[in-house]
């Protein structure tokens, strides 16, 4: 549903290599940077983040973070 700004979408790939993507207003982010899966990732507003209970295993996260949520996705990522 997008967020008002100030989001950054944290993602840490496997051989820990970071990258910090800003969320825009319609809620998506992207980058071309080459990273090796699985993932660990967070989405940081100010002091509060939300981090995923389990690595990503590929970077297509609209795959799992359907509206009612696939591959025991819980849905819709939200904002901290």
């Amino acid at each position: 549903y997008g967020i008002a700004g100030g989001s950054t979408v944290v993602i840490t790939d496997a051989n820990n290599k970071t990258v910090s993507l800003t969320v825009n207003s319609t809620g998506n982010f992207l980058s071309s940077t080459s990273l090796a899966a699985p993932f660990t990732v967070k989405v940081v507003n100010g002091s509060k983040t939300r981090a995923m209970s389990a690595k990503a295993p590929n970077g297509d996260c609209n795959k799992c973070h359907t509206a009612t949520g696939a591959q025991r996705a819980p849905g819709r990522i939200m904002a901290p």
